[in-house]
């Protein structure tokens, strides 16, 4: 899954959110999965079809927009 590198995107992700990132959301192609982190929460892995909330009040489900 996710091209056979969950370690770079889990180090990267935890970079990002150590640097000070509220949020950061992968949209993983071959999988059409959508992965969704935030500091102190679970991160989230979600299917195209879910409504993937990008800031406060503007949520977007990736498979209307391909």
């Amino acid at each position: 899954m996710w091209n056979g590198k969950p370690v770079y995107y889990q180090q990267k992700t935890n970079q990002l959110l150590n640097f000070g990132v509220e949020k950061v959301i992968w949209i993983l192609t071959k999988s059409e999965k959508v992965w969704v982190a935030e500091p102190d929460k679970d991160w989230l892995i979600k299917n195209w079809t879910q409504p993937i909330d990008i800031l406060p009040g503007c949520s977007v489900t990736i498979s209307d927009l391909v």
